[in-house]
């Protein structure tokens, strides 16, 4: 059995399965390792985030959803470069395929920025 030791920390959570639906309704999934952070280096990496998000403004009353997307997807694009050590997606980790991710899987991303959320907060078995 494993002895706690406060202060030693991973680099990576243990891998876990990312469940998600296709466009198409298809269910699908990802193992995924995710980088390790603590609870509250996962705060100040969400505080980041947050003040990130306030810089797209629509200019006076019309938006641009393009941009809008655009500027949503390099976020995503950022914020998940920052958590995904590997997969088992038959492409690297690069902005490429995760941009390629967020638009033609949103789900997926999304879900990945969950699970990650829950690792962070709550923990996963076998770490």
């Amino acid at each position: 059995m494993a002895k706690l030791v406060l202060g030693k920390t991973p680099a990576t959570f243990k891998p876990f399965n990312v469940k998600f639906v296709l466009p198409d309704g298809q269910d699908d999934q990802l193992l995924v390792t995710f980088k390790y952070k603590t609870r509250s280096q996962f705060a100040q990496f969400l505080n980041s985030l947050f003040v990130e998000a306030g810089e797209v403004k629509p200019e006076a009353e019309k938006i641009d959803f393009e941009a809008l997307f655009a500027k949503g997807g390099e976020k995503t694009v950022s914020h998940l470069s920052q958590i995904i050590e590997a997969w088992d997606l038959d492409e690297p980790i690069n902005g490429k395929t995760l941009a390629a991710l967020h638009d033609q899987a949103p789900a997926a991303a999304a879900a990945m920025t969950q699970a990650y959320s829950a690792a962070c907060t709550e923990g996963r078995l076998g770490n």
